[in-house]
């Protein structure tokens, strides 16, 4: 896997997923962390595919 910087991640997710403005952060600091957390919630109710 390529290594990448933090502002790259950024850019990144910032061309797939922010387009509109939409993503709840207000800075690149916590639309960066905020991805970070979702990734680690445990959802022990959803269906298994």
């Amino acid at each position: 896997m390529k290594e990448i910087t933090l502002n790259q991640l950024y850019d990144i997710m910032y061309s797939y997923l922010d387009p509109n403005g939409w993503w709840p952060g207000r800075s690149d600091w916590e639309v960066i962390w905020s991805t970070v957390l979702i990734q680690n919630l445990n959802f022990p109710h959803q269906k298994e595919l």
